[in-house]
């Protein structure tokens, strides 16, 4: 869409999760042919929080900042094409819950599983990232369910799906 902006985001797969730190690189995208002729990045502030696995808000403390501890939501301020940023004490891999409150009109691109956005639609504390999880997590069982049906499958229901309401 015109005037969109866009970033990917991604978890890190290696080990560090044992040094309790937890990585996540943001990337803005290329403009779209509309905001071509802009060179510089877009000034994205990307509300950010992380889910432990028993669904509680991980407090957020991010390495160099000072920021009030224990916080459950941190508003990183992605100004260039690509940013790491590295969080403290993260005792085990956290699911992100990115894009807070709607806090930028952006497209998000990030690779949640199934689980995720289960998870996400049953744990998280944002209102916005609940609702988008659960949207993104039916549009993906029912495109399965299509594809299963055009293989001549019997439709197959993730359990994701069934513990995210219980």
């Amino acid at each position: 869409t015109a005037g969109q902006k866009g970033f990917g985001a991604e978890k890190s797969k290696n080990d560090v999760h044992e040094k309790q730190t937890a990585p996540v690189e943001i990337q803005n995208s290329k403009q779209n042919a509309h905001h071509s002729s802009q060179k510089q990045p877009f000034h994205i502030p990307l509300a950010l929080g992380l889910l432990a696995a028993d669904g509680d808000t991980l407090p957020l403390k991010l390495t160099g900042c000072t920021a009030e501890k224990n916080q459950d939501t941190i508003i990183l301020e992605l100004r260039k094409q690509s940013e790491t940023f590295v969080f403290e004490n993260i005792p085990a891999a956290p699911v992100p819950s990115l894009l807070r409150g709607f806090s930028a009109p952006v497209k998000l691109l990030f690779d949640y599983s199934i689980a995720d956005l289960a998870f996400l639609l049953a744990n998280d504390t944002d209102e916005f990232n609940r609702w988008e999880a659960g949207q993104q997590l039916m549009i993906r069982i029912s495109l399965e369910q299509i594809q299963r049906f055009q293989n001549h499958e019997p439709f197959n229901l993730p359990s994701e799906l069934e513990n995210a309401f219980r």
